[in-house]
């Protein structure tokens, strides 16, 4: 309590002999109630609200001092990344023309505890996996805790959601991380996707293709067929002796609209083969086989046939 005591005055002591450069803005002193209040806080076990006061002291009055006990702060709230990150601010921060003894102690001090966060910091890596014969198989977003995560990310200790999406299927799960610890998480998918063009449950872009086919062939099919028809309709007002017919009567027009007609519909037929094939190969890809699964809270088998 005494060695509290000693260091609580000392710190005062610098900001103290600190305040002139900002003695007109009134901000240094809500800086030493707040740094104050911030180390009780601490030393009566309240973490959160020690870190939101040291945080408001170095925001009103940022020093080295301030930086140290605030990166202290961070790290007992085992938010490490930032705490290493503040300390290591501390280098580039200016020197003060009347800075102290104390300042640049905490200086020194506050590049030992980042160089030591630097070896504490966890990692996490998310790999996915797909069934051997799966080729072009892809994950098309893997994240961890909700933001995109690219090999190895540097994280927190704590909990944490790892989570990969690929063709509709949603795998994820949670790890805990202890300080220091590096560790990857798998995360298994069936064969579902086969590169990009299958992003929606393994169904091809041919399939999408034979179907749009077919529909257009079905709509001007059927037009084309109505006129033709109704073309025909008339042809019986013509003289089939003499070959000649009334002037409203387009003989050719009829014909070339019977020809579209037939390879419209035609064109439907050979689309809905292909989008039926397309349909059939997707079903297959994902009928058969057993896979693993992880997921939040469960872990298990999962399987079709």
């Amino acid at each position: 309590m005494i060695a509290r005591a000693s260091s609580l005055l000392a710190t005062l002591l610098v900001l103290s002999s600190s305040s002139g450069a900002l003695a007109d803005d009134g901000t240094t002193e809500p800086a030493r109630r707040a740094y104050v209040e911030g180390l009780r806080l601490r030393d009566a076990g309240d973490v959160d609200g020690s870190v939101r006061k040291l945080r408001e002291a170095h925001e009103l009055y940022p020093t080295a001092v301030t930086a140290l006990e605030y990166g202290r702060a961070l790290r007992l709230a085992r938010r490490l990344i930032e705490a290493r990150e503040l300390l290591r601010s501390v280098h580039d921060m200016p020197r003060r023309p009347n800075e102290s003894d104390k300042s640049e102690a905490s200086r020194a001090e506050a590049e030992r505890l980042a160089t030591d966060l630097a070896g504490r910091i966890p990692s996490l890596e998310v790999v996915v996996t797909f069934p051997v014969d799966c080729d072009g198989c892809a994950a098309s977003q893997v994240t961890i805790d909700g933001r995109p995560a690219t090999g190895p990310v540097a994280v927190d200790p704590g909990r944490h959601t790892v989570q990969a999406v690929a063709g509709g299927i949603v795998r994820d799960s949670e790890v805990e991380l202890a300080e220091g610890q590096k560790r990857r998480v798998v995360l298994r998918f069936p064969a579902v996707v086969r590169g990009a063009a299958q992003s929606d449950g393994g169904v091809s872009g041919w399939t999408y293709a034979g179907f749009g086919v077919a529909g257009a062939g079905l709509v001007v099919g059927t037009v084309t067929g109505i006129v033709t028809l109704v073309a025909a309709g008339r042809m019986d007002r013509c003289d089939d002796v003499n070959k000649v017919c009334p002037e409203d009567v387009h003989v050719e027009r009829a014909q070339t609209f019977g020809w579209i007609s037939t390879v419209s519909f035609a064109l439907m037929g050979a689309g809905l083969v292909v989008g039926g094939v397309g349909l059939w190969s997707a079903k297959r890809t994902r009928s058969a086989g057993v896979h693993p699964v992880i997921g939040l809270g469960h872990a298990g088998l999962e399987g079709a046939f």
